[in-house]
């Protein structure tokens, strides 16, 4: 009785691995987690062969711990399990979307996909900002954003936190898109993170070359990434903990300089053979600091103009100014990297440089925060592995693109 009921707790959990993917989501193929699982039904099941008094006590505390899992769970959803609430869905134009109405810690998304308040009915005047995390600023509460504090400063203007964690300008381009004819704006403003922004375009898929041109593309998902928004919605919060914990651990052992590098020439491969989406992480442009001239650098460069331009000619065919506010990585801002080349290949203010060098050339107003953020330096960014701008870098950029802005919204003769 004791090995029969044995055997059946060991199928059961074996059984709950082979449902892993369908129940829960998760990438194709056998994962870590079904790995792990597997071999704790085989070791439930290998108990059978122990004496019975061995057999009777490893069953009990199987089934103890697998009995305790629920109020486990229970307990991490009252302590974290706000932390996993998705706010995105895929999308398949964008790759993935907000979701409206949803909410998480300080971040809540109004009915029309944007963070903030529900958007008015007829305003004065309308700004609608976007950009990646740097702008939507989940670790942030509302008001101490960037556009929060752009809000105070502009108070007679609304304006709209179009900002996404993750987006690249290619997936601001599509949305703009989609949304400038119903917003109406007065002004775009336009966020480019210098850190990451290059490669998201890398990432994305959404422009391609063909033929030494950059033309659009249509987005394709990968089965991964369609199982990893499953996994958001799916996961109950002790997995999202465990595997949170598992991903940490793998980070920190290979958060340097080649690793990195050898991501970036993945991405680059994948992007040049058309690969459907996968969304790695977001990281430092290293390939473009270590060598600036080689393919996937140049590649990056000729990327981003080409977002740049269709982004402008987006805005002139809505006839509405655009502003593009260039914002600087901490890593060349704090400039104290030993991993960064000391040969004379990398300057500090080269990502930017790119960036107003396309906007310059396009004829597209910008404001570069470099020069006003360089002698702040840490002080504007969290001091954490995270490298985003703290409330205090925040709201330096909105004191400074604020001036910028104050004309058009008073509709000032004065270009921007």
């Amino acid at each position: 009785m004791v090995r029969a009921l044995t055997i059946a707790v060991a199928t059961g959990i074996v059984l709950v691995g082979f449902a892993f993917d369908w129940v829960l989501g998760g990438a194709p193929g056998i994962g870590r987690m079904q790995m792990a699982v597997f071999a704790l039904g085989a070791c439930v099941a290998l108990t059978t062969l122990l004496p019975y008094r061995w057999n009777v006590r490893t069953l009990l505390l199987t089934m103890g711990a697998l009995g305790a899992l629920l109020p486990a769970e229970i307990g991490a959803r009252l302590i974290a399990g706000e932390r996993y609430r998705p706010l995105c869905v895929p999308d398949d134009e964008l790759i993935f979307r907000p979701l409206p109405e949803s909410s998480r810690g300080d971040v809540h998304i109004n009915s029309n996909g944007y963070r903030g308040p529900e958007l008015r009915i007829n305003p004065t005047s309308r700004i609608v900002v976007y950009g990646d995390s740097f702008i939507e600023a989940s670790y942030t509460a509302e008001d101490a954003t960037f556009v929060g504090q752009l809000r105070q400063h502009l108070d007679t203007a609304e304006l709209i936190n179009a900002g996404v964690a993750g987006y690249g300008p290619d997936q601001c381009l599509i949305r703009m898109r989609q949304e400038l004819a119903e917003l109406k704006p007065q002004v775009v403003v336009l966020g480019i993170f210098t850190g990451n922004d290059f490669g998201d375009l890398i990432r994305n898929r959404l422009f391609q070359r063909q033929e030494e041109k950059i033309v659009e593309k249509r987005v394709r998902l990968s089965l991964r990434l369609e199982r990893e928004f499953q996994r958001k919605h799916r996961w109950p919060v002790l997995l999202h903990l465990i595997n949170g914990a598992i991903q940490n651990r793998h980070f920190a052992s290979v958060n340097n300089k080649e690793h990195w590098l050898g991501v970036a020439r993945a991405d680059f491969h994948s992007w040049q053979e058309g690969a459907p989406v996968i969304l790695g992480a977001d990281h430092y442009e290293w390939d473009i600091a270590v060598a600036p001239g080689g393919d996937s650098a140049i590649a990056k460069r000729q990327l981003m103009h080409a977002a740049l331009l269709q982004i402008r000619n987006c805005c002139d065919q809505h006839r509405v100014p655009l502003l593009v506010v260039i914002i600087p990585a901490e890593k060349d801002i704090v400039a104290t990297d030993p991993e960064l080349p000391d040969d004379g290949s990398w300057a500090p203010k080269q990502l930017s440089t790119w960036v107003e060098e396309s906007c310059n050339s396009l004829s597209i107003a910008h404001v570069s925060l470099f020069n006003s953020f360089e002698p702040h330096g840490q002080s504007l960014y969290f001091s954490t592995v995270d490298n985003h701008w703290n409330e205090t870098g925040q709201k330096l950029a909105a004191d400074i693109v604020a001036r910028r802005l104050r004309k058009t919204v008073n509709d000032c003769p004065e270009e921007m």
